[in-house]
């Protein structure tokens, strides 16, 4: 999930205007009326949280593992123990950032302990060795714990935010390579911490999110206004060739695809019988989804976004799909279902035809927004609930940890199921990252056998960027949007 969630169709447009310059980001992102670490429910705050903070460490252009406040590390105690050496950094008023700084960060995670990529009940403790050396110690062995804190839910706060309660920080001092200097009631502005180090001459100053319906997105893109976009609405092939054939933009496929589903939930009366559950998954995979009407979309038939390590080879999904094709429509008449589905969901006809077909009686909500959506899941028990997530990483970990999180979950399950979670988290004592994969290619299968979800499509992500501006320093092999690595050109 991995990311987004919108209020409306929108965009959220990240514009960098320096002297000559403003980058728009859109589509990917969504507006919120707050940022933090400890509540991250969106791709807009992933990503936008991602330039306030910097962390301990963090992953290079070859997806390595690189210091970043942490000028050297050492693990010990079977994978339980971990000591950093901090560097001399600043915050963006010219204060250092200290071990004290780390670990105040830390326990106010451990105590919201709310955060969708890192379940931070897992420290067992956290405290300085001097000012600047910092011990984290573990509950239980994770072989990934290094790679984990490259994510922003570890990124350190400024003392001014450390004591503010959940969804209160301001960052208007910040550790990252910027700080937040202005919210309004469809944008942000981010300023440049000029003693953050990392930046390059060429790189943005100022930084102003603004959100934007599609038909304004795709103007201001053909207009110029737009430098750089991430593109998330559903387009139309006529829209994407204008993107495509204007000679002032620059269209390239990073690494990043969400899956897209439909969650069948087995703690509602329709949904605790698994019968009616693979009876439904059925009647699903024998709708017309209008998939590939729609550029950058797939129809999909597992979780994962495929390629990688971790995803079920094919004749292990085929053989899962055919026994579901096998079953005979018994216990699906005259059902009443709830659905819920998010407003930019672009199957709603297709879900309603198919079901209502069927003789089934449909009662359907539509969020407007994330936290519009995970209000109204606790607030009512849904037979059908839409998600999507991003399940395009190199290790699926953390996108299942999102996925499965019994904060937010995107995926329900039966109690004696809950086995998913703990299995995740066993999988972290793995050495061998073969192990790990088949933990995921076990819960990818089982989630559909048992008639938890059905996946929908897949949607591929792309950039837009004019061709002034450059982003080649940004990684392919995993998502990454870091403004302080872009270059304006004259």
């Amino acid at each position: 999930m991995v990311a987004g969630l919108f209020k409306v169709i929108i965009s959220l447009t990240i514009s960098i205007i320096s002297c000559e310059a403003k980058v728009f980001v859109s589509n990917i992102f969504s507006g919120s009326d707050f940022l933090d670490p400890a509540r991250i429910q969106t791709a807009g705050q992933y990503l936008t949280l991602h330039q306030l903070t910097r962390n301990l460490i963090k992953l290079d252009k070859n997806a390595q593992i690189r210091g970043d406040l942490a000028s050297n590390w050492s693990v010990e105690e079977n994978f339980t123990k971990f000591r950093f050496k901090i560097d001399k950094k600043k915050f963006s008023d010219g204060s250092l950032i200290t071990a004290s700084d780390v670990v105040n960060t830390l326990k106010r995670q451990m105590k919201i302990n709310k955060a969708n990529h890192y379940n931070f009940d897992a420290i067992k403790r956290v405290n300085t060795l001097n000012e600047n050396e910092v011990e984290i110690v573990l509950k239980k062995r994770n072989v990934k714990f290094i790679r984990l804190l490259a994510y922003p839910e570890f990124g350190i706060l400024h003392s001014s935010d450390i004591n503010r309660k959940e969804k209160e920080t301001t960052f208007k001092v910040s550790s990252g390579a910027y700080y937040l200097n202005e919210v309004g009631k469809d944008f942000y502005v981010i300023k440049k911490n000029d003693f953050f180090e990392k930046h390059n001459q060429k790189s943005p100053q100022i930084v102003k999110f603004e959100w934007s319906t599609k038909s304004q997105k795709l103007k201001s893109l053909q207009e110029g206004k737009i430098d750089f976009a991430i593109p998330f609405d559903p387009l139309n092939k006529e829209e994407f060739n204008k993107i495509l054939i204007n000679k002032e933009l620059r269209v390239t496929y990073p690494a990043i695809g969400y899956t897209y589903w439909l969650t069948i939930n087995p703690r509602t009366k329709f949904g605790s019988s698994k019968d009616r559950r693979k009876e439904l998954q059925k009647i699903l995979r024998n709708a017309e989804w209008e998939i590939g009407k729609e550029p950058l979309w797939e129809k999909a038939d597992q979780l994962y976004l495929p390629g990688g390590f971790g995803r079920p080879d094919e004749s292990s999904l085929n053989l899962a799909w055919k026994k579901i094709d096998e079953i005979k429509i018994e216990h699906l008449k005259d059902e009443e279902l709830r659905v819920i589905i998010l407003k930019d969901f672009p199957f709603i006809k297709s879900l309603k035809s198919v079901l209502t077909k069927k003789g089934l009686k449909l009662q359907i909500d539509v969020a407007e927004s994330a936290g519009d959506f995970f209000n109204k899941i606790k607030s009512k028990k849904y037979d059908v609930i839409q998600a999507r997530n991003d399940f395009s990483a190199v290790d699926l970990h953390e996108n299942l940890q999102t996925t499965l999180n019994p904060n937010n979950p995107l995926v329900i399950t039966t109690e004696e199921k809950r086995q998913y979670q703990s299995e995740l988290n066993s999988s972290l004592n793995y050495n061998d990252d073969a192990e790990r994969h088949k933990v995921y290619e076990k819960i990818a299968l089982d989630l559909i056998n048992e008639g938890y979800v059905f996946p929908v499509a897949y949607k591929r992500v792309f950039f837009v960027n004019k061709k002034n501006v450059d982003i080649s320093a940004w990684s392919s092999l995993y998502p990454e949007v870091s403004m302080w690595k872009v270059e304006v050109n004259e």
